[in-house]
Parts: structure tokens; sequence; C-alpha cells
């Protein structure tokens, strides 16, 4: 937006571009040279700028942990340098066309708004499966889970039903060594490891890990009198994985943990006493 503040000065913008600025580092460019516009004194003129897009940014440790505080908070610092050509006629003297060099004094506090999800939101997020991308354990089959008195040994066997949703614009994920752990207690029962798998932009994909056998657990007395009187049991799903994802012609590979809680019915005779409710993990 700019306002003439002269009685009788007139302005004619025959270009205008912003540049949008975060951390000193340039993410976004818009040109606005197709529509010149005319500009009366004591008057204002609105120009709206759209930026859409994904930009590579290369941050010090410190602009990396103010980003995440901003994301934390939900409103991000954005400078705003604009740029015009502009010609101005004083009574009927009119001036050639000029530039007016960039200014940086466009300090904008931002709100991340639902509007821009999956553009503003997305492009900054999307190098991070833990934010961007959603994991969900939406089944689980409990068909045997038995102590035995002797020496405070489970007999499991688990079933589960998993999806990987990845809900942004660009960015396809590509899972390698991908581990999951079943535990109890603070106890790992057994560990399920998946073949290499993919899931491209605006997409999902299924993973059915399951865990079978018996392990010897530490349980105090009140633990082995609750365990005999349960039905439902709280189970913690441990998510381990590499993954790698593009960003243009850039590379990135990234390590992540995951941990998924949730409490599994007992069933008996093929059928669960309760249902599963569908849950979310998070980041270990």
């Amino acid at each position: 937006m700019k306002q003439a503040s002269a009685d009788h000065t007139q302005l004619e913008s025959l270009t205008s571009s912003h540049l949008l600025m975060l951390r000193k580092k340039r993410f976004a460019l818009v040109r606005l040279n197709s529509t010149p516009f005319y500009q009366g004194h004591k008057n204002t003129t609105i120009v709206n700028a759209n930026l859409e897009g994904q930009q590579l940014m290369r941050f010090k440790e410190r602009d990396i942990s103010n980003f995440n505080l901003e994301t934390a908070n939900g409103v991000y610092i954005i400078d705003v340098k604009i740029a015009l050509r502009i010609g101005i006629r004083f009574g009927k003297v009119k001036t050639g066309y000029f530039k007016i060099p960039r200014k940086s004094d466009c300090k904008l506090k931002v709100p991340l708004s639902t509007s821009f999800n999956g553009t503003f939101w997305s492009g900054f997020q999307t190098t991070d499966p833990s934010k961007s991308v959603i994991y969900k354990v939406t089944d689980a089959s409990l068909t045997r889970f038995n102590l035995t008195a002797a020496n405070n040994t489970i007999q499991y066997n688990l079933s589960l039903n998993m999806t990987v949703e990845n809900p942004n614009k660009w960015n396809d994920f590509h899972y390698e060594n991908f581990e999951a752990v079943a535990s109890y207690k603070n106890q790992d029962l057994s560990n399920s490891s998946l073949a290499p798998f993919r899931v491209g932009h605006k997409n999902s994909f299924v993973l059915t890990p399951s865990f079978e056998g018996q392990r010897l657990v530490a349980l105090s007395n009140d633990e082995v009198s609750n365990f005999r009187n349960s039905t439902v049991f709280d189970i913690v799903l441990k998510l381990y994985f590499k993954y790698w994802t593009k960003i243009g012609a850039v590379k990135i590979n990234k390590e992540l943990q995951m941990a998924c809680y949730f409490e599994v019915p007992l069933s008996s005779g093929g059928k669960s006493a309760e249902k599963f409710d569908s849950t979310k993990c998070d980041k270990a």
C-alpha cells in the first residue's frame, strides 16, 4: 500500500516488486510490472502481492532456534523489501522515471493462519516428517498376552495396522531401515523390521508390524496383580527410521524417532472386549 502525502504531488508507478526476507535470507520475490498504476495527491493505492512456493534455506544454529520459537508461538517475523520505479508530476512539470532504492523497513509479524496451511507452512516444514507427516496406529489385535506364574514371562501376540500420511504438496519421503519396537512397562518385548518404502506427496502408506514371542519382564507384586485382572493393556510402540527427501536438486538425509502410546484390549475368541481407539504418534 502506497500513500501520497504531498498536497499537489502525483505519482505514476511503472513497476513494483516485493522481496520477502527471513533471517536476512531471501525466500520469495514477486514483481508487479504488468499493470502500472496512477496515484493522485492525498490518495491511497492498494497493491496485492501473493507469494507461494518453497525455498532451500541455510540457517545457522541460532537462526534455527529462533525459527523453532516462532513456530511454537505461531507468529513469524518477515522483512519485506519494496522496490518502485516511479515518475512524479508537479503541476504540469513531469519528471522522468527513476528507481527508489529498496528499503527493509517493513518488518512484519505474520501469524500462521489456516489459509496458508499447505503453502507457507508446508514450504517451511516439509524436511521434518515428524511435523508434516502423520504417523498413526489405526488398529491393534492382541490375541495373546499371558504372564507365567513361575518367572514373570510374558507370552504375547500383537498385530498392528499403521498409516503414514504425507499431506504436503511438494515432497516425497523415502524411508529406510524402518524398525518398530513394542514395549510394556518400559521393557521392550520385540522388534519388527519393515521393508523400505516411499510416501508420495498428498499420499499415504500402510504398515503392518507384528510381534510374537515371549519375554522375561521385571514386575512388582502390584503390577503382577493388576496384569492378571486386566483386559486392556498399555503398549508403547517406538519407531526408529532413516529417511531422505529432496528440495529441488538438494537431497536431505535424516534419522528420526517416534513414539506411539495406546491401550489395546485383549481379544477373546477372535473378538476384542473393547474397541481400539486410533492413536497418533509423537516425536520421541
